[in-house]
């Protein structure tokens, strides 16, 4: 049985959002991730984090080699790719999604068009994910679990 877990977040202006996304799982260290990881400074963590977009630069997407999530940007574009939408994922570190100015993007653009892969939060956090919409109800991570 599948159920739907919506993360509401309604209306939110000026609201920083931390998205605690622990499970326990594969613990995989990527060296691509390193100069992220060892950032001092928030500058240098976004101008680090920039480098790495492609969602799929490391793994193969499936259940025995997840992708590989370093990057607040290449969260930000899974939505973007209609295949990914069944992939495993798993966080390598916290994502700081304030690198990325304005809204982000939704996983999911709806219930129909909803993640049904799986997101290994590996004990990581996402902060700072905003998305403001004054006409949309029920915004937020859209996640079929």
């Amino acid at each position: 049985m599948k159920l739907l877990l919506i993360i509401s977040l309604g209306l939110l202006v000026g609201c920083n959002v931390v998205l605690d996304v622990r499970k326990g799982g594969v613990s995989q260290t990527q060296s691509s991730c390193t100069a992220i990881e060892n950032s001092s400074t928030l500058q240098e963590y976004c101008s680090n984090a920039a480098k790495l977009t492609n969602p799929k630069a490391q793994g193969s997407g499936t259940k025995d080699s997840p992708y590989i999530l370093c990057s607040p940007y290449q969260l930000n574009v899974i939505a973007d790719q209609a295949d990914l939408m069944s992939a495993h994922f798993q966080l390598n570190n916290d994502l700081d999604m304030s690198c990325i100015a304005g809204n982000h993007t939704k996983i999911a653009s709806s219930a129909s068009v909803a993640f049904e892969g799986v997101f290994d939060g590996n004990g990581k956090k996402i902060k700072n994910w905003v998305y403001v919409a004054a006409t949309e109800d029920n915004v937020g991570v859209l996640l079929k679990i």
